[in-house]
């Protein structure tokens, strides 16, 4: 089972990156966003990964 770690810092400057109107209105990267998440489904569903865990 591998775990996927992210930082705390990652996730703050991801969020904060996300909130930008000029990021939101890119659809190449929230498309690029979109599958990181639902790549991170997949996997638990496979039970390839337990979760997001936060360091």
């Amino acid at each position: 089972m591998q775990k996927l770690t992210v930082s705390r810092e990652e996730c703050k400057a991801f969020i904060k990156l996300y909130m930008q109107e000029d990021i939101q209105k890119s659809k190449k990267i929230r498309k690029y966003i979109s599958n990181i998440f639902n790549g991170l489904r997949k996997s638990i569903k496979e039970k390839k990964a337990t979760g997001v865990k936060l360091s």
